[in-house]
C-alpha cells in the first residue's frame, strides 16, 4: 500500500474508532490524516470504501497469522489460542465504547461481508488442516464427539468471535481459555481414562 494511501486508512481506523461509523465522514478523515478531501477521493471514492478499506488492511494481517498457523508444527491448542487472542483482541484493542464497536460490527457485516466471509473460510481451512494432522498423529480424536474436522473447525471458530463481540464485562480472554480447555479435553486421546 503506497504510504500517502496507509496514512489515509490509518487517520480513517482512528477516526471511525474515535467517532463510530456514522459519526465519521471524509471531511472529518481529511482532518485526522491532515490532508484535504479532494486527496482522499482521488483515492477513495467514499467513506464505504474508506471503511472497506480500513478492514481490508486488518484482514491483510490476518492473513499472515493465518498462513503461519497453518504451517506451525507447535502445540495446536496454544497455536490455536494464540491465533483466536490475535484474531479478535486485535481488531477492537482501540474502541473506546461498547457502543462504537457495536456499530462498527454492524458496518463491517454490512459493507464488508465478502471479505468476512472470505477470511473465515481461510482461517477453517488452516484450522481443519491442523486438526487432521493432529488426528493423523494420534494427538486428538473427534470420534466421541461425532463430528468432522470441518464441523469441529467450524463451531471453533465461531466461538471467540461471539466471546469477543458480546457486550458483557465479562473476562474475554479467559472465557476463550476455558471454551478452548473444554474442546481439548473432548477432542483428548485418552479422554476415556481423565474425569
Amino acid at each position: 500500500m503506497p504510504k500517502s494511501t496507509s496514512k489515509i486508512v490509518n487517520a480513517a481506523r482512528e477516526c471511525f474508532f474515535q467517532h463510530g461509523y456514522n459519526a465519521s465522514n471524509v471531511s472529518l478523515i481529511a482532518r485526522y490524516a491532515d490532508i484535504s478531501r479532494a486527496t482522499i477521493y482521488k483515492t477513495f471514492s467514499s467513506k464505504e470504501a474508506l471503511f472497506q478499506a480500513m478492514v481490508k488492511s486488518q484482514f491483510a494481517e490476518y492473513e499472515i497469522a493465518v498462513s503461519t498457523y497453518a504451517a506451525s508444527k507447535q502445540d495446536f491448542w496454544q497455536d490455536t489460542e494464540q491465533l483466536f487472542v490475535n484474531r479478535c483482541q486485535g481488531m477492537f484493542d482501540d474502541i473506546p465504547s461498547q457502543l462504537i464497536r457495536t456499530e462498527l460490527v454492524h458496518a463491517g457485516h454490512t459493507l464488508c461481508q465478502d471479505l468476512i466471509d472470505s477470511e473465515q473460510e481461510e482461517m477453517q481451512s488452516a484450522i481443519v488442516k491442523r486438526l487432521e494432522a493432529e488426528i493423523a498423529a494420534g494427538r486428538l480424536t473427534l470420534a466421541r464427539i461425532n463430528m468432522t474436522p470441518a464441523q469441529f473447525a467450524n463451531a471453533m471458530q465461531s466461538m471467540p468471535i461471539g466471546i469477543f463481540f458480546s457486550s458483557s464485562e465479562a473476562d474475554d480472554l479467559g472465557t476463550l481459555k476455558q471454551v478452548l480447555t473444554i474442546f481439548s479435553v473432548s477432542t483428548r486421546v485418552d479422554n476415556e481414562s481423565t474425569e
